[in-house]
């Protein structure tokens, strides 16, 4: 079967763009995309879109969830430090506490008085706290192939050193010898060697590169994160508090953030009183569920969106 192209909808059509370009937010200029019906119908309250990385940009999600926008107003943007959003000299102020700011001021600049948020991965982290600090904010929480806390990391380590084929270990060390690399540059040849890990079946070489090769990576955002906040990142004791609908979703076949984080979330969230938590598995999928299945990636996401809340 042929793979769709990175520059068209997964399902052929294009969703129609309201506005994309540089919107200043919490005294910082972000990336924002809004997507959406245009014909002045009803939709629920915006889906904020968070990217992961942390370090990458909005761009990976396209063309895969462009169907989500023929239902709702979809907000993409790119972190700050990251994708077309604003570089900063201050390192410090790519702190997830700002992202969180971020969030909260552009959902105010649009004029949402509440969001649903999809975190993936990285994003996920990032959703979660700011549905933690900002619960009454938040209609509806997705998260999908993410984790809430540090914990996964051994576990993902031993999955992808089994899955990692000899020739990919070469090509790293390779990598790691050469000094004509900026940071940016060398994050994006160390994401398109891990990328192949991210999918349940194999993709052609173009395909990978594709990806790979539209994201604008912020490494300097990544390495203060690496260093400072993914250090403590651990939710696991708060996840109770969560009392919005919240839908979970992993692919079964994910070696990054494992299935059994998606499991321990959906637990952790019931464990608090809340019933209206939805765990999903999508099979035949990897790390990228949305690419390997985007058919039902989507269709979770608009069915628990289609939901009335609280309506178990």
């Amino acid at each position: 079967m042929e793979e769709p192209s990175a520059d068209s909808s997964a399902d052929g059509s294009l969703a129609n763009i309201e506005t994309e370009g540089e919107m200043p937010v919490n005294g910082v200029h972000l990336h924002v995309r809004v997507e959406g019906p245009t014909d002045g119908r009803p939709t629920p309250p915006p889906l904020f879109v968070i990217h992961g990385g942390p370090g990458l940009d909005h761009t990976y999600f396209m063309p895969w969830l462009d169907p989500l926008a023929h239902e709702l107003k979809v907000v993409y943007f790119d972190q700050r430090g990251c994708g077309r959003s604003e570089r900063l000299a201050d390192t410090t102020a790519y702190a997830m506490s700002h992202t969180l700011e971020d969030i909260e001021a552009l959902r105010d600049s649009l004029g949402a008085d509440q969001i649903s948020l999809l975190g993936f991965s990285y994003g996920g982290f990032v959703a979660l706290q700011y549905a933690l600090a900002h619960p009454n904010r938040v209609h509806k929480l997705i998260l999908s192939d993410t984790a809430p806390s540090m914990a996964f990391v051994a576990e993902a380590e031993s999955l992808q050193k089994a899955r990692t084929k000899p020739a990919q270990t070469l090509a790293m060390k390779a990598l790691e010898r050469r000094t004509d690399l900026g940071p940016d540059e060398r994050f994006r040849e160390e994401f398109r060697l891990e990328l192949p890990l991210n999918f349940h079946n194999g993709r052609k070489q173009s395909f990978i590169d594709g990806i790979a090769d539209r994201i604008r990576y912020g490494a300097v955002m990544a390495g203060y994160l690496g260093r400072h906040d993914l250090n403590n990142y651990d939710v696991r004791p708060r996840l109770g508090e969560l009392k919005m609908p919240v839908l979970v979703m992993v692919g079964d076949d994910d070696i990054v953030t494992p299935p059994s984080q998606a499991r321990i979330m959906a637990e952790g969230i019931r464990a608090g009183g809340n019933p209206n938590v939805t765990h999903r598995i999508i099979a035949g999928a990897g790390h990228l569920s949305m690419v390997d299945d985007p058919n039902n990636f989507n269709r979770n996401i608009l069915e628990f969106l289609r939901e009335p809340a609280g309506q178990r």
